[in-house]
């Protein structure tokens, strides 16, 4: 079964501190988000069909670029994640949806087919991927939410047709999922472990 995918890169990103749009960040000489956009792109399970990048007045620039790459794009109004993400899967009419931030570079394909395999073999609507909060202190990045012992990596998948259903947590060891780029010095773990990668 393939399902749909929303890449949110409409942030403010004002923890980064930098002139800079974050989703266009550069990273061992690709942009922030271009990992992500790859990984989406080459996932089994996703319709590329039913592929959009989810921008607003705060990443116009963002906007320009993702267009000249081919990506569907979406403005929102960029006042918040989950507004921006209620707003696409609403006007886009998407039911079954991968929703993933775009500042995690270090996630592949085979990391979100995983996810989304996991998500079919359940029968809530939503699952949220969560990793233990003392992995995400030895990863080096720091947060700012945790939830029970743990922080939301920003990988969701959710049914638009009930947005408001239960949700299955799935958590994860792996601190790639950790990952996630907000501040210059979040950006430089992640660049030692993409050279690491390879």
């Amino acid at each position: 079964m393939k399902i749909c995918a929303l890449i949110m890169a409409g942030g403010k990103g004002t923890r980064l501190e930098a002139d800079i749009e974050k989703p266009l960040l550069e990273l061992n000489g690709r942009f922030l988000i271009d990992y992500i956009l790859e990984a989406v792109r080459r996932c089994e399970h996703i319709d590329r069909d039913r592929l959009w990048s989810v921008t607003s007045p705060h990443t116009k620039r963002t906007e320009e670029y993702l267009k000249g790459k081919s990506v569907q794009v979406l403005q929102a109004s960029g006042n918040g994640y989950v507004e921006d993400m209620v707003f696409a899967i609403e006007r886009l009419k998407l039911k079954k949806t991968l929703v993933v931030s775009a500042d995690l570079p270090l996630l592949t394909s085979e990391d979100l087919d995983r996810v989304i395999e996991e998500y079919l073999r359940h029968e809530m609507p939503a699952l949220a991927v969560m990793v233990p909060a003392d992995i995400v202190g030895k990863s080096g990045i720091r947060t700012d939410t945790v939830m029970d012992g743990y922080v939301p990596s920003g990988v969701n998948i959710v049914d638009g047709k009930n947005l408001n259903g239960s949700e299955f947590k799935m958590i994860t060891k792996e601190s790639k999922f950790a990952i996630n780029v907000n501040t210059i010095s979040d950006s430089k773990v992640a660049s030692r472990r993409i050279k690491h990668a390879h």
